[in-house]
């Protein structure tokens, strides 16, 4: 039984939170990322769907949906995204992350991405 994790979006490093205890505080895995995939998010801010590039270690691979190995692509955008990160907080100018696609989109990518995954196997 796969037990869902609080996830953080747009970052470069594994999403996945884990808990200190029992009844602890939520902190950032930190764990190596193995695997690219989706996760498919409900703005509350916009209150539409978006679909999000994630990143996770091998151990949270199977809370993104279609999971994939890391590709030079994804090494790629999250090198960027730290680098942003970065400028951020050294307070400097820097663009935040932002979702693959939202709306309609957002929902028609993430049901396309579940479809290449069940014809390709899961690998996470």
């Amino acid at each position: 039984m796969t037990v869902t994790v609080p996830w953080t979006l747009g970052v470069p490093t594994c999403g996945a939170a884990r808990q200190s205890g029992p009844g602890g505080s939520f902190r950032p895995c930190e764990g190596r990322p193995t695997h690219a995939g989706l996760k498919l998010h409900r703005s509350p801010i916009r209150r539409q769907l978006e679909v999000w590039l994630c990143f996770a270690c091998a151990q949270h691979a199977d809370q993104i949906d279609a999971a994939r190995p890391l590709l030079e692509r994804d090494e790629a955008v999250r090198w960027e995204w730290d680098e942003q990160r970065g400028r951020a907080l050294a307070g400097r100018r820097w663009n935040a992350p932002k979702p693959l696609a939202t709306g309609a989109e957002a929902k028609a990518l993430h049901e396309r991405a579940l479809a290449w995954a069940a014809h390709h196997g899961d690998p996470g």
